[in-house]
């Protein structure tokens, strides 16, 4: 497997420890200006890490949830891909 299709397939698993990391970095750099506007950005973009853990890890992938659970699929990928 070369070293970009093993991050192609494996991404989502650094997103954990990229959040924690990217929330203590936001708190060290900002602690004195929290309402300026780099960082709204920089807090939005430590959210949007955790969004994609929701999305893609836990509860196990919203695609894969939603099919097992919601819509008892048994199938990955149906109805929802």
């Amino acid at each position: 497997m070369t070293p970009m299709s093993f991050m192609a397939a494996n991404w989502q698993k650094a997103l954990p420890v990229l959040g924690v990391v990217g929330a203590v970095v936001w708190i060290a750099l900002f602690r004195d200006a929290s309402l300026s506007e780099r960082a709204a950005f920089a807090a939005l973009l430590v959210i949007y890490f955790f969004h994609q853990i929701e999305e893609h890890l836990w509860p196990g992938g919203f695609r894969q949830f939603a099919d097992a659970h919601v819509f008892r699929s048994g199938n990955d990928n149906w109805p929802v891909d």
